[in-house]
């Protein structure tokens, strides 16, 4: 037994070394500057905005004691509002990190080099799971892990968006959810859910579509399963599934209730609307038929 979880470990720790050694290539010469500077282009506009609210949160919680949500002391007399931000929970969890090294770059590249880890481990625990073919999880973990997609949100500065190990994250636990049947794990997709919709509130909306997606062939594919489920009685199967919902509605409720309370927002325009910006933002940048069909790496 211990020889077994020492190969475990062994295991785990070497695909954790690889990630890390992949990422630092991928990402070069971003180990060697990680005090210094962060990948992408000049004028780096979305980068500053986040080194901007990663040393805001720090100072906010840990020196000022004041709500890091609101920002009094820029656009007076109206202030700045975390609905008016690039908001992403992501900058509130490595601000820390960058009050206390007192340089918020390094924990912005901390971040990035985590992210590309986590995305490595999430994604291979989850293919894995499913083939049991540890060559072919690794495969489909590096694809993952160091597509386009990834790279290029990285380099564009979208720090909410470079979080990508939340999807298959996610996807795992409601996997053992499904599996197990156990509230333990719709406790724990609900969280990580709501943590994903916080750190991106696309991946938030996309994660609704991949979740039904992912049931759906989940059952079509292991009849088994669906079977399982229905002698559970769909009384119960009910109350798990609402008890999940309702647990991510309750976490995630006050942060968009103060989105549509907001009557303005800033943007690159002027002064407009939550619901227009949005809607604005969607017409402009959703996918289009073409995008499921034409592979090309800038198609994100």
């Amino acid at each position: 037994m211990d020889i077994a979880k020492n190969k475990t470990f062994i295991f785990g720790l070497s695909l954790v070394v690889l990630f890390f050694v992949f990422t630092a290539i991928i990402t070069y010469p971003l180990i060697t500057n990680l005090t210094k500077g962060v990948l992408g282009p000049p004028p780096l506009e979305d980068h500053r905005i986040y080194l901007w609210e990663i040393d805001h949160f720090g100072k906010s919680i840990f020196f000022d004691f004041k709500n890091p949500l609101v920002a009094e002391d820029i656009f007076y007399p109206r202030g700045l509002h975390f609905q008016d931000m690039n908001f992403t929970l992501s900058a509130i969890i490595v601000s820390p990190l960058g009050y206390f090294l007192k340089n918020p770059t390094i924990a912005y590249n901390i971040w990035i080099f985590i992210g590309y880890v986590l995305s490595g481990i999430f994604a291979f625990l989850l293919a894995n799971h499913l083939t049991r073919n540890k060559f072919a999880s690794l495969l489909a973990s590096l694809i993952f892990t160091f597509s386009p997609y990834h790279y290029q949100v990285v380099y564009n500065g979208e720090l909410e968006l470079s979080g990508i190990f939340w999807i298959p994250c996610l996807l795992y636990f409601f996997l053992l959810f499904l599996e197990k049947k156990s509230l333990r794990y719709a406790i724990f997709t609900s969280l990580i859910f709501s943590l994903t919709a916080l750190s991106s509130g696309y991946y938030g909306v996309f994660s609704i579509i991949t979740i039904a997606v992912f049931a759906l062939l989940y059952f079509l594919f292991k009849k088994e399963e669906f079977i399982k489920w229905k002698n559970i009685g769909s009384k119960r199967a009910v109350k798990i599934l609402f008890f999940l919902a309702i647990l991510a509605l309750i976490i995630l409720t006050p942060f968009y209730l103060a989105l549509y309370r907001s009557d303005r927002i800033i943007t690159e325009s002027g002064y407009n609307t939550f619901l227009n910006s949005f809607k604005y933002e969607m017409d402009g940048g959703v996918a289009d038929i073409i995008d499921y069909i034409t592979p090309l790496p800038f198609y994100y």
